[in-house]
């Protein structure tokens, strides 16, 4: 339809003045049928950024009442939900639901929250309302959502998962680093929330920004706020990896032991098992490191056993091949001696018979 009404702009002008838009989250090869045919470049993507701190400025009235000094909650609300219209205006809400005092018992606790300053109070709210067991208290649904989507069971889920925990740990390497007192323009530091994955616009990188936890930033990736990287951390991932993977306690401990402990390799029918479970799945670089390392050593064993069957069968064909010879010659002795024993007995046979003869005599 939005093909057709375009075509028509041609011919009738009122066309001109109809424009649609696709409101979602999905990539326009997701809606594309027929792989034969290109209806999407007739359009544009539109990338919505955060909320700047001009645009917040709306929601200062309600404020008001939480703080003395409203103006500077602004920021620090903006600082931990990077901007992110709906968790913005939740953790407003938030702010005011907690602010105003509901009995005369609460009044006291008011005060001594008009007390703090208003990054430790934005802090407070966002520790103890949202991060704090985070799945109950998710109303309105919004992380979960993210998860659901990071979690999305087809054949990439690894690999982007993979990918997301690389950025992670990347990302909180810089941040060490700049807590160490490295230089912020050390080529090993950069900013502390960006990672070395470069955008190149693959299907997981497209994945994670479009399940909301990333966004693109100078060329790179990086998680959208302080909120989402305390939930979805690198911990987080690990765990959601190994609930996946059959062989994850296998991997750790092979990975704890940097790539050196070779008991903790796959072998046998589990390696079999493994490979056949792993087809047309997209893993991360470190499966496939471990499950080709796993082969290798399967095959170097394969061929230490074979050529220790190689040898026994060598050495009991040996033990035959001296079987056999001592068995030859024991028979060519055992027949020198018959023969002896037989020429023996005829001569004796005949000494006794010209013995028995002379004796007649």
């Amino acid at each position: 339809m939005i093909r057709a009404c375009y075509n028509k702009r041609a011919e009738q002008p009122a066309y001109r003045r109809l424009s649609f838009a696709l409101l979602g989250v999905v990539t326009p090869s997701h809606l594309i049928s027929d792989r034969s045919r290109t209806p999407f470049n007739i359009g544009r993507a539109i990338e919505l950024q955060g909320f700047q701190y001009s645009e917040v400025m709306p929601l200062l009235p309600g404020l008001v009442a939480v703080h003395p000094n409203a103006e500077a909650l602004l920021q620090p609300i903006l600082y931990w939900t990077g901007g992110q219209p709906f968790l913005t205006q939740k953790l407003c809400q938030l702010l005011v639901q907690r602010g105003r005092p509901r009995s005369i018992g609460e009044i006291g606790r008011r005060g001594d929250r008009e007390n703090l300053p208003p990054a430790q109070l934005v802090e407070q709210i966002v520790r103890s309302h949202i991060l704090t067991h985070w799945e109950s208290q998710d109303e309105p649904e919004h992380l979960r959502t993210i998860r659901d989507r990071l979690l999305c069971n087809d054949q990439r889920t690894r690999r982007r998962l993979g990918l997301c925990q690389q950025i992670l740990v990347e990302s909180e390497a810089r941040r060490q680093s700049l807590e160490l007192g490295i230089p912020r323009s050390h080529p090993a530091v950069g900013s502390p929330h960006f990672s070395t994955q470069r955008l190149n616009d693959t299907p997981e990188q497209i994945e994670l920004l479009l399940s909301g936890l990333m966004e693109k930033h100078q060329g790179s990736l990086r998680v959208k706020s302080p909120i989402y990287r305390a939930i979805f951390n690198a911990q987080w991932v690990q765990a959601q990896i190994n609930i996946m993977r059959p062989y994850a306690s296998s991997l750790e401990a092979w990975l704890s032991s940097n790539q050196q402990d070779e008991s903790q390799l796959l072998r046998g029918q589990t390696l079999q098992d493994v490979l056949n479970w792993s087809q047309n799945k997209s893993l991360s670089d470190v499966d496939y490191q471990f499950l080709a390392s796993s082969q290798m050593i399967e095959q170097r064993e394969v061929c230490k056993t074979l050529e220790a069957q190689i040898k026994e069968v060598e050495f009991r064909l040996a033990s035959q091949q001296a079987s056999d010879q001592w068995q030859r010659q024991f028979m060519r002795v055992a027949s020198l001696a018959m023969i002896v024993a037989i020429a023996l007995g005829t001569l004796t046979f005949y000494i006794l018979r010209s013995g028995d003869g002379v004796w007649k005599r």
